[in-house]
């Protein structure tokens, strides 16, 4: 009961008097939080997602680091693997979860990855990234995130998950999603 937690789900503009909302469990007063952390997934009350995004891209910021030392003496295709493997992946949890987050918070992603990629190809802080993520073959975020949303509603539409997932779809007559 003392690691039970407590979020209200709301629109930024709906009030709600949450000083009065308390839940008790086994004579533990449990109160509403801001944000609850869930399988790795940082909710907020509002779900915007700007702590989850924040809190990768302060983890990856510190991979960054070691990638920035390990590019010393590692040639870029290992560099380009701990990447994927180590950052990437860390932006990438769960990315479907959090793909409707506002493009502002996203684009802080897409700056590790634009980061990642002078540092693989020793170029300087300041060099366009585009054309080296282009050479690297690294796919934006933004479309391996959408590749990923895709897939899992392909998924459920051929019922290969959970059927809890697969009855948050139905298909009308004329093919289109309800």
């Amino acid at each position: 009961a003392s690691k039970t937690q407590f979020i209200v789900f709301k629109s930024r503009n709906k009030k709600i008097p949450e000083d009065d909302l308390a839940v008790y469990l086994d004579n533990c007063q449990v109160n509403p939080t801001d944000t609850v952390k869930l399988l790795g997934i940082t909710l907020d009350k509002h779900f915007t997602y700007k702590q989850h995004i924040e809190e990768v891209r302060k983890k990856c910021h510190g991979a960054l680091g070691s990638l920035r030392r390990g590019s010393f003496y590692l040639h870029a295709d290992l560099l380009k693997m701990g990447y994927v493997s180590i950052i990437r992946s860390q932006m990438e949890y769960c990315s479907s979860v959090f793909s409707s987050a506002s493009q502002t918070h996203l684009k802080k992603l897409d700056v590790i990855q634009k980061m990642a990629s002078r540092i693989i190809m020793h170029m300087p802080h300041d060099a366009h990234a585009e054309p080296l993520q282009k050479q690297l073959e690294l796919e934006t975020l933004e479309k391996r995130r959408n590749d990923h949303v895709v897939h899992l509603v392909t998924k459920a539409l051929k019922n290969e998950c959970h059927p809890a997932v697969t009855e948050l779809f139905h298909v009308n007559i004329d093919g289109s999603l309800s």
